[in-house]
């Protein structure tokens, strides 16, 4: 693999230790959105363009895990990750992501302990995806190789790439859609009780809201079925309140499934190759630190900010946040 460097042959200040644990050019990684959303052509992509790509495996079982790793592998040779969703674990999962051998098992919500050990055996990095700073410790005593902060990891602009495997009204949800658009709650919850999550608002989000927020067990069309989709290789009927998106081949009315996304959406305006946008995250990054650099060398009147012609330090694109998440 090439490593790329500084103009002048210094060391890439984009290449992390995690770059190097992992062997990856970039420190970008795609969320492992489960249900299948994050697939084999999805994880590839970004691996091929010099990421980290994470395959979706939660609530899948263990068959299926080990077809989609090994359907990954077809498709790039390069360094990637499995997602397992711990409060979703099925039997034999990580055994076979473990058996495959994967680069990388990404856990999520739950105790890492248990695997770590297994995992270096077979030469598996183990990260946890944590959302309090316990958590954080406690996956730094059991000796993951890496913590994600739940806030920080690349999702909603992966949703909207070619390789996200949604149906395309969902993609284009996201990209008309704005943060107030969003609601923090736990409405989609059959399936997976108490999850807290981040989701577009919905026809089924309205209804539940003008019905005065009923708890589960009296919300508007409590128990019905919203559509029926392929999953795992199989048909499944998609209940209301349940968790699962409008994967392809969905049919129904997606305005009453949940359509994950977070506040950045509003910085996601179209839908584009993964590949793309790794290209595109590395290439803000770098004009970010040139931004940086710049105004570090800069003469100290040219760092003042007082607005005169040649005082103000660049900001560069990265002002507005554009890498969202």
């Amino acid at each position: 693999m090439g490593r790329e460097t500084a103009a002048e042959g210094g060391r890439d200040a984009l290449r992390t230790p995690v770059c190097e644990r992992l062997d990856v050019r970039y420190p970008i990684f795609s969320v492992g959105m489960g249900s299948g959303m994050a697939g084999p052509a999805l994880a590839a992509a970004v691996s091929e363009a010099g990421g980290c790509g994470v395959l979706g495996m939660g609530g899948m079982p263990a068959p299926v895990v080990r077809e989609q790793i090994r359907a990954l592998r077809s498709l790039t040779d390069r360094p990637f990750g499995v997602n397992v969703i711990l409060p979703l674990l099925q039997e034999g999962q990580i055994e076979a992501c473990l058996a495959e051998r994967v680069p990388l098992l990404v856990l999520f919500w739950g105790d890492a302990a248990p695997y770590v050990a297994d995992a270096h055996r077979r030469g598996t990095a183990v990260f946890l995806q944590v959302g309090s700073v316990d958590e954080a410790v406690a996956a730094a005593d059991a000796g993951v190789d890496g913590i994600i902060a739940q806030a920080v990891s690349m999702g909603t602009r992966f949703v909207a790439s070619e390789e996200a495997q949604v149906v395309a009204a969902y993609k284009r949800r996201i990209v008309d859609g704005r943060a107030e658009d969003t609601l923090y709650t736990t409405l989609f919850d059959v399936g997976w009780p108490d999850a807290a999550h981040r989701v577009l608002r919905t026809v089924a989000v309205d209804e539940w809201e003008a019905a005065g927020r009923p708890a589960p067990g009296a919300r508007p069309g409590e128990g019905s079925r919203v559509g029926r989709m392929p999953f795992a290789g199989q048909s499944m009927d998609v209940p209301k309140y349940g968790i699962f998106p409008p994967l392809p081949g969905f049919e129904g009315d997606i305005e009453q499934t949940p359509l994950y996304a977070g506040e950045s959406c509003r910085l996601v305006h179209d839908v584009k190759p993964a590949g793309a946008i790794v290209r595109d995250v590395v290439a803000e990054a770098r004009e970010i630190l040139r931004s940086l650099e710049s105004a570090v060398h800069a003469p100290d009147g040219a760092r003042s900010g007082d607005g005169e012609p040649g005082r103000s330090a660049p900001t560069g694109r990265g002002a507005e946040g554009t890498r969202p998440h």
